[in-house]
């Protein structure tokens, strides 16, 4: 471990790997001992020697145990696990070009459209999120949006040993807060925007403003890429300049903005509008929905040209993008109703993707939502009012309740709401596979119907397990029941 500057007794051990959870150890792994929030990994030191750990490295405790193998104690050794994370690794982020795009929403859609789009750029391209880990496309599921510091350097190296030269990454607020990114040279970071979400962790606003902004903290970061529609976009821009950051801004309502657009049309086919750049002017055009993502493509088109990728090259592959799974998925039309699946789980969102269904031309629209629980309950009213203000009609269910009553949860969802609105828009019912059959048998073949909140997800968490749901699963077969009635 010469690698670590440890004293003697540390130095010469050959490690094969770094382990931060016991259960995982394994005949020559370093056990690195910390507090967590919900455990403290010094209470299972034993544990991981008894498993095979060749050392441990421990944050400096009172009763830490006598061991057979080496243990060194370090007095705040959280604040320095990315540096021995990174070190490890052999610092694996300066030898691939690592994007991270943080925001509220849209990280996953911006992720996946730069890796499609730089796999369609002969650049094969590492993703970490929401929708899995891997090389694109091909991508394993992930516990967290933003991985432990660990587990993100590990993935690196292993880009590196692949010879991949690009990583497009979520950063959560968690994730930032937290340490999770420490010690990542971030190529470029991109901000998309800034809505009420989390609050439950951060508290306030401002405190979840300020964890989105130590993105642009990052050492060595070159480019930012912000969305200058956003209110707190100046804070970004600010964290950007105070770190010495090329910034670029990107607007799909402001020409004051670095990218910007005009004479944006919209349709049931997708958008298409004049496009105005550093790099030149254009075209775009897009088979995608709503307004929310051409903010999303003009974040991608800015953070690969600030990569040296031609303008004319992006602008002839935009059309070609596939969308993102749960995201905006489209099922039923042609005598039946228009059944779209999507993520949204903030009001904001919800208030985005209902609009971006009257945008394309959407005439009556049903909205079939939840709320999740163990998460921040005051936007559960604030959803409501979203649903209620952008839908003719509004089923409201359940989300993944995780430990909270369903019926709870709704109630609180249902708080503050006028009685006529209720009576005459609201309707409840609380299993969710219920809801969206409900929602399509009602509906008439003209609606739209919206069914928001889980978007990708295959399961439905419910006292701490994970019972296998799809909301894809569920509208198909309600609109198949329906077909054969």
């Amino acid at each position: 471990m010469e690698w670590l500057d440890l004293p003697p007794v540390a130095a010469d051990v050959a490690v094969r790997d770094l382990v931060l959870d016991s259960r995982k150890v394994t005949a020559g792994d370093l056990f690195l001992a910390l507090p967590g929030l919900s455990s403290d990994g010094r209470q299972y030191i034993e544990q991981a020697v008894a498993a095979g750990a060749c050392a441990v490295l421990a944050e400096t405790g009172d009763a830490l145990p006598v061991t057979t193998v080496p243990l060194v104690a370090v007095t705040n050794l959280k604040d320095q696990l990315s540096g021995v994370v990174s070190r490890f690794y052999r610092n694996p982020s300066e030898h691939v070009k690592v994007i991270g795009v943080t925001g509220t929403n849209g990280k996953s859609s911006c992720c996946h459209f730069i890796a499609q789009l730089l796999s369609r750029l002969d650049a094969s391209c590492g993703v970490m999120g929401t929708l899995g880990n891997g090389v694109f496309p091909d991508l394993v599921p992930a516990g967290n949006t933003t991985s432990d510091n660990l587990s993100v350097q590990r993935f690196m190296a292993g880009l590196v040993d692949k010879s991949v030269p690009w990583l497009t990454m979520e950063v959560s607020s968690h994730g930032l807060h937290q340490g999770r990114v420490s010690g990542i040279a971030f190529n470029a970071a991109v901000y998309t925007n800034l809505s009420r979400d989390h609050l439950d962790y951060h508290h306030t606003m401002e405190a979840y403003a300020a964890a989105k902004a130590e993105l642009f903290h990052s050492s060595g970061l070159q480019h930012a890429v912000i969305n200058f529609d956003d209110a707190w976009a100046d804070l970004m821009l600010n964290a950007a300049a105070e770190n010495q950051v090329n910034c670029t801004t990107c607007s799909v309502s402001s020409d004051k903005a670095d990218i910007h657009l005009s004479d944006i049309v919209f349709s049931p086919e997708g958008m298409v509008a004049n496009l105005h750049t550093p790099w030149g002017e254009g075209r775009l055009s897009t088979a995608l929905l709503g307004k929310f993502n051409l903010s999303n493509l003009l974040s991608v088109i800015g953070v690969l040209c600030l990569q040296g990728f031609a303008l004319d090259r992006i602008l002839a592959l935009i059309p070609e993008l596939d969308n993102v799974p749960g995201r905006l998925e489209t099922l039923g039309g042609t005598a039946q109703p228009t059944v779209v699946v999507d993520y949204a789980h903030t009001p904001d969102a919800l208030r985005s993707v209902l609009g971006a269904l009257r945008d394309h031309g959407g005439q009556t629209v049903t909205c079939v939502f939840g709320c999740g629980g163990d998460r921040d309950s005051g936007k559960r009213p604030l959803m409501t009012e979203a649903a209620l203000a952008g839908a003719d009609r509004v089923v409201l269910t359940s989300d993944n309740p995780r430990t909270e009553d369903p019926l709870k949860i709704i109630e609180d969802a249902m708080a503050g709401i006028p009685t006529e609105l209720r009576d005459h828009k609201l309707k409840v019912v609380p299993d969710r596979a219920e809801a969206i059959a409900a929602a399509v048998a009602e509906a008439g073949n003209d609606d739209i119907i919206l069914v928001a909140g889980k978007g990708h997800e295959d399961y439905q968490e419910i006292h701490g397990i994970r019972y296998p749901f799809s909301d894809m699963r569920e509208v198909r077969q309600a609109l198949d029941r329906r077909a054969a009635s």
